[in-house]
């Protein structure tokens, strides 16, 4: 095998040699199914997870608002999910691919959304009307502090209103989940493994029963899930990503089928946890490349970072929080001096000793 050949070749074991067509059921297992939704974006589908147990269905994220993804879902309620009530429905995370239609769902079903509390109030945060004009401020002391000019930061402040779009509503309430806290859904237990740094309090799902283990967006086969420091965040979220992958790793044995949020169920858990680890050693490697030819504001180490790819506006914002949670880690870990220089967020390399 030459090296081209070797690089397409994915390092995880694919568990089905099948990809569902959108919106249609794929049983996996029995009382498992794998449902697939289409997205309008150049991540164009999401997975979802459907169980059936004797008295009802169990749905596992609800897709995004999208006029072809409501047509499925018309299409489901009318065909196989006619015959039993929907007994359950858990959403993993806020983003609005996950849960943009929970409202949706909620209201058809009449049972509550399940999803933990840091997660929901991420999404309130975000589509609360009265907070618009404290997350306009944030956004722009986010982008002058990260050294994008004004043009830039107004069309950046722009394409990120659109939460409210993308979730149109929000379930009434919700009730609350825990990571550690063990749920019976189609007719089997899960125990809630959570995962941070993607996003608040990600809940994944482990059956130890029948070995499944629903990743969501923590552990993907083939991509690696955007860790951002966004605005008005704290903390440090590569930092948390990284202490998730050792506690998944610590919970979930190696042989359990994974079930993603993209791409393909698949087996290799413990690999591909070793490979996400890489990931992110190899990206501060590229950092300290970048830092070491100077001083150098966020925008512009995000550029020395992606320069293998051209960056669309609409792929700036992942782009810039993911540089600035690699930046922040290694600033909370004295290996990168942050200083504030005329309304600009300079980041440098800490001087080591002879």
């Amino acid at each position: 095998m030459n090296n081209a050949a070797a690089a397409r070749t994915p390092s995880y074991i694919p568990a089905r040699n099948f990809i569902p067509d959108a919106g249609k059921l794929a049983e996996l297992l029995p009382g498992l199914s794998w449902l697939r939704m289409p997205l309008p974006f150049e991540l164009n589908h999401i997975n979802l997870w459907l169980m059936e147990s004797q008295t009802g269905w169990t749905i596992i994220d609800t897709g995004f608002n999208y006029a072809e993804t409501l047509q499925h879902w018309d299409a489901l309620f009318a065909g196989p999910l006619a015959a039993k009530p929907v007994e359950n429905i858990f959403v993993t995370h806020f983003h609005p691919d996950h849960f943009g239609l929970a409202a949706m769902l909620e209201k058809r079903a009449s049972i509550p959304v399940q999803m933990t509390q840091l997660e929901f109030d991420a999404a309130r945060r975000l589509t609360d009307v009265s907070n618009a004009d404290a997350l306009e401020r944030q956004y722009r002391t986010y982008y002058t502090e990260a050294g994008l000019d004004e043009d830039l930061r107004l069309d950046m402040i722009a394409r990120r209103f659109g939460y409210r779009k993308m979730v149109p509503a929000l379930p009434a309430s919700i009730a609350a989940v825990k990571p550690g806290q063990s749920v019976t859904m189609g007719g089997h237990g899960w125990k809630i493994v959570g995962g941070y740094g993607h996003c608040p309090e990600h809940a994944c799902l482990y059956d130890a029963a029948r070995k499944i283990f629903i990743s969501g967006d923590i552990v993907l086969p083939s991509i690696s899930p955007n860790i951002s420091l966004y605005p008005g965040s704290s903390g440090d979220p590569v930092g948390a990503y990284l202490q998730s992958l050792d506690d998944i790793e610590k919970q979930v044995p190696d042989e359990v089928m994974v079930l993603p949020s993209h791409g393909v169920p698949f087996f290799g858990l413990h690999k591909r946890l070793a490979e996400l680890r890489q990931h992110h050693m190899r990206r501060f490697d590229r950092l300290r490349e970048v830092l070491s030819q100077g001083p150098c504001t966020a925008f512009e180490t995000m550029k020395g970072l992606f320069a293998h790819r051209e960056l669309a506006a609409g792929d700036i914002f992942f782009a810039l929080g993911e540089t600035l949670s690699h930046l922040t880690h290694e600033v909370l870990r004295s290996r990168v001096d942050r200083t504030m220089k005329d309304g600009l967020a300079v980041y440098s390399l800490v001087k080591t000793g002879a």
